[in-house]
C-alpha cells in the first residue's frame, strides 16, 4: 500500500502537535498545584 503525501502528516506539525498538548498539560499542572499549595 503506497502511502498518501496528503494524508501523511508532516513531521513539524507532529511535533508542534505534541509541544502544544506538553505545554497545555503543564500550565494545567501548574496552576492546580498553585492552588492547592497556597
Amino acid at each position: 500500500m503506497a502511502e498518501n503525501p496528503n494524508t501523511k502528516m508532516p513531521k513539524w506539525l507532529l511535533y508542534g502537535l505534541i509541544a502544544k498538548g506538553v505545554l497545555v498539560a503543564a500550565i494545567t499542572i501548574g496552576v492546580v498545584a498553585y492552588v492547592r499549595l497556597r
